[in-house]
């Protein structure tokens, strides 16, 4: 309510991990699961136009292999919600009680990721399965976007290989491109069926038509790469000119700290004045 009274448009998602039930072993007043937190919330808010951002990893998080997972299961008790089995959050977002004034409520992955050792074998396979789920998720249409969870293997995620680049022991200091560079560019792009057909062997299939009927596949294919010219001659130091996008002399403006901070300092230094911050070293 106080985001939309500044901005009509603006959407909100309630966050989610991929336990969908929890047996009833594990059942505390503290621990619930998603399934049971959305109904809650939509019968005490369900005029609140709030959407559903759900995290769906396989129950095992190194499992590249995600249809695999014998802990998702393609009905609404199952203990985990993952890529496998995505169809149940469609089906409880389009009951009856948690529509919003007769619509389906918005639903996006805001995290999602397979893991891919820096060796050819698991790396095609995280390729592999990066390009499935992508599929999945593109014919889903409860699904708005889906977001890859990571850009670059974090070092302190020990097992976890998320990443389109391999890291050395450095925080998210790149190293080299991974198979699954190539393919994260390529799977919403015309002229790709060589690179996606190269994967198969990795997959519980032999055709990419298992996955997408042929229209399907027409509408996945919606972004042009436009590959410009490199530029012709050298530029000189004298084609750039030197601005100052903050003067810190006169304040830290709205340089506050940040979950990734610990502090901001205005220090002063021989070109002039410079923010320093002392970051936290977080896992994600």
């Amino acid at each position: 309510t106080a985001v939309r009274s500044a901005y009509s448009e603006a959407r909100v998602y309630i966050s989610l991990s991929n336990r969908w039930t929890l047996p009833a072993n594990d059942s505390t007043p503290s621990f619930f699961g998603g399934k049971e937190f959305l109904s809650a919330l939509a019968g005490l808010c369900g005029d609140v136009p709030f959407g559903v951002a759900v995290n769906p990893y396989p129950s095992d998080l190194s499992l590249t292999e995600f249809w695999t997972d014998a802990r998702a299961l393609d009905n609404p008790e199952t203990e985990y919600l993952t890529l496998k089995n995505l169809s149940v959050l469609k089906d409880f977002l389009s009951a009856d009680p948690m529509l919003l004034h007769g619509a389906r409520r918005r639903a996006v992955i805001s995290e999602f990721g397979v893991s891919g050792k820096e060796d050819e074998a698991s790396e095609t396979a995280q390729a592999a399965a990066f390009a499935y789920a992508y599929y999945l998720v593109e014919k889903n249409s409860a699904i708005e976007a889906m977001i890859w969870h990571r850009h670059v293997d974090q070092a302190s995620e020990r097992g976890l290989y998320y990443g389109l680049y391999s890291s050395t022991d450095l925080l998210l200091d790149p190293r080299s491109k991974k198979a699954i560079y190539d393919v994260f560019g390529a799977v919403d792009t015309a002229g790709n069926r060589s690179l996606l057909d190269s994967l198969l062997p990795s997959l519980p299939f032999d055709s990419w038509d298992a996955v997408l009927t042929e229209e399907e596949a027409e509408a996945a294919v919606c972004r042009e790469v436009i590959r410009s010219s490199p530029l012709s001659g050298t530029l000189k130091n004298s084609d750039w000119t030197r601005q100052t996008l903050f003067d810190f002399s006169r304040s830290l403006y709205d340089f506050y700290p940040s979950d990734n901070s610990r502090y901001l300092e205005q220090m002063e230094g021989e070109e002039g004045t410079f923010l320093r911050s002392s970051l936290l070293y977080l896992s994600s």
